[in-house]
Parts: structure tokens; sequence; C-alpha cells
């Protein structure tokens, strides 16, 4: 009979034991605390006092109870005692002490079995660490593997019919699908669990209660979405205040580590109420409202997250734990150290200085709320000290000057110590700049790729080198800079020849010239224009004319038909209170302005005005055209046939006026569907879609095409959590931007087709101004902090697909990219800065995509599909379109998890959930034959692979063992030596070197194993194990010369090493896109360029040569940094030096 002990992981974790053993035994915990830190003897009675409880035998006797009786101590959730002891010395010694006491109770003569429960991705840590390793012994983990589909049908099915409660029929299909469409071989990872308990508790609600039903299912977001979902409609449910708590409140449940992993945080409810702040009435509103939810989870002290999966399914928290990750672990250190200076009586050696001081004191001013009383007094010494070092030193020199000639003899030594501590302070500087760039990117690109590079520039440390390569990754925003203070900027636009950029910064116009668009080059300031406020600017499609309406009721006009040099002409004046907008005809014979007419008994009407226009010349055109009676007219926009005029109001109308006599409007026709104030309407090119966008954070389409009534084109599209300040359509009228003044999602490009997101592009201010080029390459946008950006529409950072990226490889020749999501997506990657996507996606019977791979002669792609166990060949021709190579082979009867195909192209391997490693004759692509069973395997394969050289396949599996086969003769494979076990893990990937010698292996327990294989039969491990990433390491690449390697992480971290010596491999670079896990990588052929994808439906590609990183992010920089902003991220002693001369 087993005692059980459970650990309740409090901030000391003896505490929690103590609470539970002293529950079991109905005693005193402080008592029971006591006696746990009493020592062996105390500990060991202790020990004999539970088992007497369970024989029920009397207390106060000593005897020894019957000797197959143990105490069982369970100790859940560790890592959360590993991850605390990480934030400073005292928590590492309250761990040490816990370790020595669990280390007591497991010795003679009671002989407790202890039994750490730990997250796999923390293992490692556990296994390395000497205090745990003595309590562990040699005995190895016990690892729970991944769920089969039986155990997960289970899971779905028996609870509810164990209560009366019957899934429709195919229900536990549909979850299943959507629990492969995760990730593949990543998909039954531990977090899929409390998705999955979310969804099925989030379904029966929706329900009668009897029966699950896929629709109700689908309705609140299925596996992947239902936590998002719940936790998405609490918040937005919330005021701006109450959000803002929200905000607060789940940050302080986070603990981040300095390694960057986040873990749940257990806190005591009045703490969590003094993080949080301000009034506790509404913060217990806000916690009580996510406690309804399941999404925290209270008891009669603390609070915590219910479920650790919410961290990574939650966008919105998702981005917190990003843009507060770099300044968390600064606060967390700060917080530590003050409390270590405090406990020694604050001594002068423990206060901070220089670099260490620098960052303290930023952090400071930029969290005010965030500072404790005992931080701020610990900074406040900190700086004290700093100024009287200061002083001495001064004085200090002035007494050595004296004495320089007298010591002139060791000149040398201390030139030599003055290079070392110099050395020192731009480590310490370039670290700091490259925090700073992680941290900036998330709100100003532009910045953020500017202090990477000043970062290497000052010292080439790691993490300024993993800043730059990061940075290669971004949307490159080239800035134009349009006033030395930030100014609002409320409209831009650009020439209908592509040759000038303009923009409306308060009451002046700027223009830039583009014909060096990654240098735009300011044009000099032009006489007359200026007017009094600017709200919006246009070109007239034939580029004869700029207009600019204004504040005072008033339209300025240039002549630009040389638009480097416009020429001011005739204005409009007294046109109204305001002029809000204006805008041109398609065939340039017509303008239409917006205007907020005189105020009427406390109400502002508003009106159109229309005139007609010849060459340069201008007239008005009948009688002004009111719109409203209380309301200003804000926005206009013609249909491009020039029949209709779409005005928006501020009271949230948009009307249809008749303009085919533009001297008598008809009308007008009314449009359905919004409610509060138009920011801007906007016709799409092909007159298919009317489009607005206002103060409901919406934005409305509506279908055209038939020149009558508009009906509404679907939902309107949701997303921003801000007023829409601005929209505009492509050329092409296929993409949508969506400017608002909620600045990580800046600007948005929406497919309008799909309801994709195609791109993100953050400011770090309301955008208030947008505009596509005439080629439809590149958006304009303008921004509250008065400067305009200008954007490529295609960038390394791809975006829109609808789940997890779970494969991604290059083409051969490096032209192409596979992306394996819920469908195939192809693109062309000529230019890997610029992708572009070939065609629609592939379809999927199985809606997903987990593996995919070119053969190397580059004529077939091979992509496997979901839990059918199908692959699909298609025949590819260059750069045409794909085409289907006869039906899908039923390759396994479970999930293909992985495809490679031979160097000659003849032979695809095959590997599966069903263990087995299959290879097929595909030289007759439309009917592949099977011709070998490579092997089997007890555990789901999960990567199989050639070597470049053709004579090896390789296979790792989640049994936790590698296999290599002789493929001579690929009709009869043959084993070479026995299964490499690297550890007790299961293994994620294996990939050969490309001189065929060398394999390396990525493992479940955070490492990489590299060996060597020069004799197949007999592979020798090289070295230690690289470490580093925490979490799974789940796939593996190396570069064409094979001197380095890429891998990616469960904690959504990629790590490249420099492997130039063999025998010492380096880190390289640590790249961190976001939180969420990241899974396939490959680099292109013959270059560094490396792509990665996963959790976050996003794929990156990284430039990794630092030279051509450089190079690529100079010749997109725009405006340099301002002396201001250098000085903003830099100390005072580092002199102004533009990043890119």
């Amino acid at each position: 009979m087993l005692n059980v002990v459970s650990e309740s992981n409090e901030p000391d974790p003896l505490d929690g034991l103590a609470r539970a053993a002293a529950a079991h035994l109905d005693a005193d915990t402080d008592e029971t605390a006591g006696q746990l830190r009493a020592g062996a003897q105390a500990v060991q009675s202790l020990m004999r006092q539970i088992l007497k409880v369970h024989q029920g035998a009397n207390a106060a006797s000593e005897a020894l109870p019957e000797t197959d009786s143990r105490v069982v101590v369970i100790i859940d959730q560790f890592e959360r005692a590993l991850v605390s002891a990480e934030d400073g010395p005292g928590n590492e010694e309250t761990l040490e002490a816990f370790l020595a006491l669990l280390r007591l109770m497991a010795s003679a003569p009671t002989a407790a079995l202890v039994i750490l429960g730990v997250r796999l991705d923390f293992l490692d840590a556990v296994l390395l660490r000497d205090a745990q390793r003595t309590l562990t012994g040699r005995r190895p983990p016990v690892v729970v593997e991944p769920m089969s589909e039986t155990d997960l049908a289970s899971v779905v099915a028996r609870p509810a019919r164990a209560f009366n409660v019957h899934p429709e029929a195919g229900f536990v299909e549909t979850v299943l699908g959507d629990i492969s469409a995760r990730g593949g071989r990543f998909a039954h990872q531990a977090g899929v669990l409390p998705l999955l308990s979310h969804a099925l508790q989030i379904t029966w609600q929706r329900g009668s209660g009897r029966e699950m039903t896929i629709a109700n299912y689908q309705a609140v977001g299925g596996v992947e979405g239902a936590l998002r979902q719940t936790a998405k409609s609490i918040y937005t449910g919330l005021s701006a205040d109450q959000q803002a708590h929200a905000r607060r409140m789940f940050l302080s449940l986070v603990h981040v580590s300095p390694s960057g992993t986040a873990t749940r945080r257990q806190v005591a409810h009045s703490e969590l109420l003094e993080d949080v702040g301000h009034d506790g009435a509404e913060v217990e509103e806000v916690l009580d409202r996510f406690v309804a939810g399941r999404l925290l989870t209270v008891d009669e002290a603390s609070v915590e997250i219910s479920h650790e999966a919410l961290m990574t399914a939650w966008p919105e928290l998702r981005r917190w734990l990003e843009a507060d990750r770099r300044s968390r672990l600064i606060a967390q250190q700060i917080a530590a150290d003050a409390r270590i200076w405090d406990k020694a009586r604050r001594p002068r050696s423990d206060l901070y200085s220089a670099t260490r001081l620098q960052q303290a004191k930023e952090w400071r001013a930029s969290h005010p709320a965030d500072v404790s009383q005992l931080e701020r007094e610990f900074i406040d010494a900190s700086v004290k000290q700093s100024h009287r070092k200061a002083r001495l030193l001064r004085t200090t020199a002035i007494v050595l000057g004296f004495l320089v000639l007298v010591v002139s003899g060791l000149a040398g030594l201390v030139s030599y110590q003055a290079h070392d501590l110099r050395e020192q302070r731009d480590e310490a500087q370039s670290r700091m700049l490259a925090t700073q760039s992680s941290i900036v990117r998330l709100k100003d690109v532009n910045v953020a790729r500017q202090l990477a590079l000043a970062a290497y520039r000052i010292s080439p440390t790691i993490e300024a080198r993993s800043a730059l390569i990061e940075a290669t990754a971004l949307p490159p925003a080239v800035r134009m800079v349009g006033a030395k203070d930030a100014r609002i900027m409320y409209a831009v636009g650009i020439h209908p020849g592509g040759s000038v950029a303009a923009a409306a910064v308060e009451n002046t116009v700027r223009l830039w010239d583009l014909t060096n668009p990654g240098h735009p080059r300011a044009l000099p300031y032009q006489a007359g224009m200026v007017c009094r406020k600017i709200y919006g600017l246009a070109f007239s499609p034939n580029g004869r004319l700029l207009a600019a309406s204004c504040a005072d009721g008033s339209i300025h006009l240039w002549d630009t038909r040389d638009p480097a040099a416009p020429r001011p002409l005739s204005s409009l004046t007294s046109l109204g209170v305001k002029v809000y907008s204006v805008a041109f005809s398609s065939d340039s014979r017509l303008m239409a302005a917006a205007i907020a007419d005189q105020p009427v008994k406390g109400s502002t009407p508003g009106s159109v005005r229309l005139w007609a226009l010849k060459g340069l010349s201008i007239r008005p055109l009948g009688k002004t055209v009111r719109v409203s009676r209380a309301a200003p007219a804000k926005s206009i926009s013609f249909r491009p046939d020039n029949k209709q005029l779409a005005v928006g109001a501020d009271d949230g109308t948009v009307q249809l006026w008749n303009i085919s006599d533009p001297g008598r409007p008809g009308g007008p026709i009314g449009v359905p569907g919004t409610t509060k104030a138009i920011g801007q309407l906007a016709f799409s090119p092909n007159g298919k879609f009317l489009a607005a966008g206002g103060a409901d954070n919406l934005v409305h389409l509506w279908s055209t095409d038939d020149g009558g009534r508009p009906r509404p084109a679907g939902k309107a599209i949701a997303g921003a959590a801000s007023y829409i300040n601005a929209i505009a359509f492509s050329p092409d009228a296929t993409t949508l931007a969506i400017a608002s003044s909620d600045s990580d999602k800046g600007l948005r490009l929406i497919d309008i087709a799909s309801r994709r997101t195609l791109a993100t592009l953050p400011h770090p201010s309301p955008v208030t101004a947008v505009k596509f080029s005439p080629n439809g390459k590149s958006v304009l946008t303008g921004a509250n902090d008065g400067i305009a950006r200008l954007w490529p529409v295609l960038s390394p950072q791809l975006e829109g697909m609808t789940y997890t990226v779970s494969a991604a490889r290059f083409s051969p020749d490096g032209k192409a990219l596979a992306l394996g999501s819920s469908d195939l997506q192809l693109f062309d990657v000529s230019n890997p800065q610029t992708p572009r996507r070939l065609g629609p996606s592939l379809p999927n019977p199985d809606g997903f995509s987990g593996t995919v791979a070119f053969s190397p002669n580059g004529r077939l792609l091979a992509q496997g599909h979901g839990r059918s166990g199908t692959v699909q060949l298609w025949k590819r021709d260059g750069s045409g379109p794909l085409a289907q190579s006869g039906p899908p082979l039923k390759a396994h009867s479970q999930q293909v998890e992985t495809l490679s195909f031979s160097p000659d192209s003849t032979v695809l391997a095959t590997g599966a959930r069903d263990g087995a490693v299959y290879l097929w004759d595909v030289r007759s692509p439309s009917h592949p034959k099977k011709i070998a069973t490579a092997g089997t395997f007890e555990g789901m394969v999960t990567e199989v692979g050639f070597s470049p050289n053709g004579r090896l396949l390789v296979a790792a599996s989640a049994d936790k063992t590698v296999r290599l086969w002789d493929i001579s003769n690929p009709k009869a494979p043959r084993p070479r030596g026995e299964p490499l076990t690297p550890a007790q893990h299961y293994v994620y990937a294996a990939v050969f070197d490309p001189s065929s010698t060398r394999l390396a292996v990525g493992l479940a327990d955070s490492t990489v194993r590299l060996y060597d294989i020069t004799d197949p039969s007999h592979p020798k491990a090289e070295g230690t194990p690289l470490s580093g990433p925490h979490g799974y390491v789940f796939s593996l690449a190396f570069p064409s010369d094979g001197t380095s390697l890429a891998a990616t992480a469960g904690d959504g971290s990629v790590w490249l090493w420099n492997l130039h010596d063999d025998r010492a491999p380096t880190v390289y670079a640590t790249l961190r896109m976001g939180t969420g896990a990241m899974y396939p990588i490959n680099y292109q052929p013959r270059t560094r360029i490396l792509v990665a994808g996963g959790d976050e439906r996003k794929a990156w590609i990284w430039t990794t040569d630092v030279e051509d990183a450089i190079t690529l992010i100079c010749r997109t920089t725009g405006d340099p940094l301002t002396h201001e902003e250098w000085a903003t991220y830099l100390p005072a002693d580092r002199s102004y030096r533009q990043p890119c001369p």
C-alpha cells in the first residue's frame, strides 16, 4: 500500500511538502515544516509517523512498520522549482536545501520513494544538476511518450459515454483530424491535452448536455481555437482599463527564466492585487471573469493560470510575453539583486555600476509603475554610488596627473588594461543594444534593424549577431522622417509614376524622390506647400495634380507634371469649416471633397462638393450636396467607372450617389452595416468591392460589381483592437491594407478572397494613412510619430497559414519553397527577401500537409497527407504549375510523418506513425511500386533521410532509436550496426552532413548529438552533446558546405552552431521570433539562407551570413537613426555613428 504526499509548488517547495504532510497527519503545518528542517532523525521520525497513520498503528510507537510499506513522495511540476532557482542565489540555496531533504527521505531506514514529475523540456536541467543526479542515481528517467490515436480516441469518447453523453457520428474522427493538423509528428506533445480538454468542455456546454456535435465543436473553434476563442471573448468584453488590468494580471502569473522559457507561476491573491494595483474591486471583477471562463484557477489563497497551453494558444498573451520578455528578465534580475542587497544589510559592493546601472535606470524610466519600493531604493543607492565614484575619479585624475612622468614605465601595462576594459564595456553595450533591438522590433522594425547593426559594430557578440540575423527576416520598413519632432501624419500619397512619395505632416506637404526606394531622397521644400493642418492628399490619376484638403476649409492644388518640383496653383477656399478628404475620378476629369459645414443648432452638417477638371483648370459643378444634417462627411471614393461616388460620415452612415450626371448627383442609396464614425472608405480598382472602416474597429465589405445596391460581401473583417484609420486596395484588387490605432498590428495586409492575414506590419504609434504604390509592390504608411514608411508587400516573414507550419523545404535549385500547413503552398524564392506565392495552394483531402520533399532532379514533389496515410506525387516542369501524377499513393496505415528522395531521384522513402519505413520505386511517378520494407520501429517514425552519397538510409523514431541501412541495393536494405540509442528520449531528427560522414541527431531532452559515421557499422559519438535549446529539438539542417548546423526547438528558438572546429562546436546565433514552438528548418541549397516555421502560423527566411545581412539591412534603411534616438538607446559616452555609413 502506498502513501502519497504531494507537493504544492509554493515559493519554498519545502513549505508545500510540509503542508501536504501535515494534512496527511492532521498536524500543524508550521510544526511539520520545522520537523522537516530539523535533520535526519526528525525526517525519519516523520516518515514513520506517516506510515503508522496509514497502518492505523499507535503514532507514539517507534517500532518500524511492515517492511513492504513505503512513503511515496510525488513532486509534481518540479520545473517550477528549477525556474525559480534561476532568479538568484537565494532561490538556488532554497532548492539545494529541498533536494537535500528529499535525499534524506529517500535514505534508509524508511527509504521513501521520491518521484519528480517534470516537463520533458526541463529534463536535461534535472539530469545535469549535481544534487538532482545524486537523488536520481543512475536510474534512467521514465519518459511519458505521446498518446497514440487510439488513446486519444478514448480520451475523447469514454468520459462522455460514462456520463451518458453521446458524440455525434464522425465527432471523434473530426477531433483527431484537428489534432493531427497541429503539426504532424509534433502534434501530440504535452500541450495538446489541455487544448483538447478545454475544447470538449466548451463543446459540451454549448450543446444540450446529451450530445457532442461536430457543429458545436467547430463553432467553439475546435482543439486549435477553443481556448483562444474563450480568452478572446472574455478579453474583448472588458473595458480599456480592465484590459490593462488583465495584461498586468497575466504577466504577473507567468515566470520567464533567464533562458527565455515561460512557465506558470502561482501567486498569492493579495500579491496579485498588489501587482496589478488600481481599483481592487475592478481587478477582482476581471479575475472573476477569467476564473468563470476556466482560464484562471483560484484556491483559498492563490491564483494561477489553469492551462500551460494558454501561453501559446492565446495570441494576445503571446504578444504580451514576447514584448515583455526582455524587460521582465531585467526586472526579475533587479528584483533578485535588490533582495540580496537588502538581506546582506545593503553593502555597497552589491550595488550596480556602469552598464548594469544604465540598464536598470532605463528599465525604471520605462516601467515606473512596476518598480517596487525596495527596487527604487536599490537603484537610487547605485546611482549615488556611481556619482561618488565619478567625483573620486576626477579627484584622482588630478593627483595622478602629477605622477604621470614618474610612472611612465608602466604605460604599457596601463594601456593593456585600458584596452581590456574597453573590450568588456563594448561587449556589455553590444549585448544591451541587441536586447533593445529585440524589444523594439515589436513596434519599430526599422529602428530594431539599425540597433542590431549598431550592436554588432560595437562588438560582434553572439547576442548582436543573433539580433542582426533576426532582423533580416523582418519586413524591411524604409523610413522617411517628416519632422524632427513627432507630429501626426494624416495623409500619404504616391505619384502615379511611382517616382515621388508625399506625406502631410501637420500643416506641410513633404516630398521624397523614390528613384532608389531603399534610400528615398527628401526633396527641397517648395513654397506654397502649407495650409492649416492637412487631412487629405490625392494625386490625380494622370499625374498632373496634387490636392491637399485642410482643416481651414480649403483645398490647395499643385501642378505635378514635374513631381519633383510641384508648382502651386490657385487654392479653393471657404468650402466649409473643414475639408476632411479629397479624391479624383479614375479619368482625372472630376474632383470631389468631403466637408464639415458650419454648425447649425449645435450640430455639424456634412456635404460633398464636385469640380470638373480640364488640364490644370478647375470649375465647380452644381450645388453642394448635403449628405447629413448632423455629421460631417469624412471620406469619399469614386467607383472606377466614375458613375457612383461613395461617402462616409461621422455618424457611421455610408451613402452611394449616382454621378452619371456629376452636375446633378442622384440618390443617395444607403449602405447598411455600419453604425460608428467612418475613418475611410474605398472602392476596389476593379469596382467589385466597397470597403469602409472606422470607430467600430471593423472593416466592412460590400459587393458592388453590378453597380446597383451594395450587398455585404461576407462578415466584416475583425482583428483590430482600436479604430480603423485608413484602408487601401492593391492595384490588382486582391489585397486590402488596413491601418489601425493598435500599433502592434499597425498595418495588416488581408487577402480579400480568403480573408487571411498576409502580413502584419507594426508601428510605434497609431497608423493614420496608407497607400499602395502604382505597381502594387510597396505600401506607404503615415503614423502619429511623423514618419512615413515604405514597406514591401512581399517580405521574408511569411504569414497567411491557417494552422501550424509543419513542413518547409527548398527545391534543389533553390528557386522554390514549399510550406506545409493545413494545405501546401509553393513560393518563388529567387529573391528570398520577396517570396512570391506560386498559384493557389495544393489540395489536400485530409486538411493537413505535415511533410514534403523535392526530388533532387527537381522534377517531382512529394506531399504527405494527414491521417489517411497517403502521399501525393506532383510533376514539376520549371516554374509552371504542378501536375498531379496519378492518384494519392496509399503508403501507410497511419499518417505519413516523413519523406525523402534518393540522390538519383528514383526511390522515395516514407516513414509513418505505424512505425514502418518503406522504399518506393518512383521512376514511373504515376505508378509508384513498393520495393522494400527497410524496417519497423516500436514507435512512430519521425524522420527518414538518404545520405548525399546515396549509400545509406537513416530513420529516427519515438522508440528512442536511430537506425542506419546500406541501400546500395534499394530492394534489399541491409542494417549497418546496432540501433543507436542516443539517450532515454525519443528522437525527432536525424540528418546527414553533406560529406555523408557525420550524423546529427535531435532529441526530446533538448540536446543534439553528433556522430562520426565514417564506419556506419560503428558510429562514434563526437564530443559532448550540443545544448542550449529548451524543449524538444524537432528538426535539424546542414548548409551545403556542412560548416554549421541549425536546429528548431519547442521553446520557439532556432539555434545555429559553428562546426568549423570539429572538436569544439560553438554557438553562432540564437534566433527567436515569437513564443510558439518552431518545427521544420531547411537551408537553401548553396547559400546561407535559412527557413523555419512553427506554432506562430508563420515561416521566416533569414540571411545568416553576417556580411550579407549587413548589406541587406543597409540597402533598405532610409533615414538613419537620429541623434535623439541614438541618445535614447546608447550610453552618453558612445558618440553618434550612423549604423549604415
